[in-house]
């Protein structure tokens, strides 16, 4: 009963107890993949500037400790390969839903 409350608070129209709801509201795979691609970028692009914040912090806080560099220019490096896999991730999924529709 409590899964047909909250069914309803959402919007679906379906009886759980009765049938198996779709709470999915994308009508192709393409969409689909969109709103994933969408939703890592919202949520990495931030890590990635906090990445690049702490990066830059590890360098001031260097003071010219040859170790303390190498893990800043590290950490440095890893955050800009982070925020290249998820912008490019979102644009082949734009691409690609783009070329679904034109199908």
């Amino acid at each position: 009963m409590l899964v047909y409350k909250v069914s309803a608070e959402t919007g679906i129209s379906c009886n759980p107890e009765k049938e198996i709801c779709n709470t999915i509201t994308s009508n192709t795979f393409a969409e689909v993949m969109a709103k994933i691609a969408e939703m890592v970028a919202k949520v990495g692009l931030p890590i990635v500037v906090i990445m690049l914040i702490w990066s830059g912090f590890l360098f001031v806080s260097a003071g010219g400790n040859e170790e303390k560099l190498k893990s800043a220019k590290s950490t440095f490096f890893w955050a800009v390969i982070g925020g290249l896999v998820v912008v490019g991730a979102y644009a082949i999924s734009v691409a690609i839903e783009n070329f679904a529709k034109q199908l």
